[in-house]
């Protein structure tokens, strides 16, 4: 079921399943839609989870940011996710961050926002700032249309398929998600996120921070470098280690959903029974 929440004068976009006590929030990446976790909202419907999944500003069925300079940002993102999660009385959810969404995600963490995990995919700590950007991405990331405010018809479409490479058939829904974007958004968050101007490091924020963090990668993943994501100073990597997962590529969880969501029945577990033990410890005192 879809849902409408206004924030900040946008109109978000949102949809829910499940009615288990502990949350988890998915966000989705750049020029993509809600939509794309719809096999985890339903993996999740009978569980002891609730989740959420959020069309962010310019994309998908939310309206276009009102104040584009502001909202189309990482910490503007950040930001508004921040208002609309109180709204919902959502407290310590785990977040499940992809690409851009991983990057606003940590953003949340650096504001302050508490939550009780997080899990990455595609989504290397890097900026605020240029300055790692170049480890951090294989260059052919900047040749796609991701920063593009009007790309071509054929630009878009060949990201799109870059995005989901590793799927069979790629839904046409993903094509319309990319084509319905915001092409501000494109623009005003690369430009922003590089000039430095804003926003918590995140390097650091991942060095300082004792959430437990899954990191998955595609095995077949084409912009983010392994290497990078190995040397990054984690604080409390799950499993200590960054999870590599075959047959897949940047989207692990549309590409092989199957693989993916056990990784993430397991690291939810690992959630519920580290809270399990903390209010034993509590109580104990």
């Amino acid at each position: 079921m879809t849902n409408m929440l206004e924030i900040d004068g946008v109109r978000l976009s949102y949809s829910q399943s499940g009615t288990g006590r502990n949350q988890v929030v998915f966000v989705h990446g750049n020029s993509c839609c809600a939509e794309v976790f719809s096999s985890q909202l339903a993996h999740l419907q009978e569980s002891e989870w609730s989740a959420i999944s959020v069309d962010l500003p310019g994309h998908g069925n939310s309206n276009n940011a009102v104040q584009p300079e502001a909202q189309y940002t990482i910490p503007g993102y950040a930001r508004i996710l921040i208002k609309f999660l109180n709204r919902l009385g959502v407290e310590n959810p785990v977040i499940v961050g992809w690409s851009l969404g991983g990057n606003i995600a940590m953003e949340m963490l650096g504001q302050g926002f508490g939550m009780r995990a997080l899990l990455l995919m595609g989504a290397p700590p890097v900026g605020p700032g240029p300055e790692d950007f170049a480890a951090a991405f294989d260059p052919s990331t900047f040749n796609t249309a991701v920063g593009e405010e009007n790309p071509t018809q054929a630009h878009l479409d060949e990201f799109v398929r870059v995005v989901y490479q590793d799927m069979n058939v790629i839904p046409k829904a993903f094509f319309e998600a990319a084509c319905r974007t915001d092409g501000k958004a494109r623009t005003i968050m690369g430009t922003h996120w590089i000039s430095g101007k804003e926003g918590y490091q995140q390097r650091d924020v991942v060095a300082k921070s004792n959430l437990p963090i899954c990191v998955v990668q595609g095995k077949n993943e084409p912009w983010v470098l392994m290497e990078y994501l190995q040397q990054v100073p984690w604080a409390n990597l799950w499993r200590d280690e960054v999870i590599e997962l075959d047959h897949c590529g940047h989207a692990p969880f549309v590409e092989n959903p199957e693989g993916f969501n056990h990784i993430l029945n397991n690291f939810l577990q690992d959630v519920l029974d580290l809270r399990h033990c903390q209010i034993k410890t509590d109580l104990n005192r």
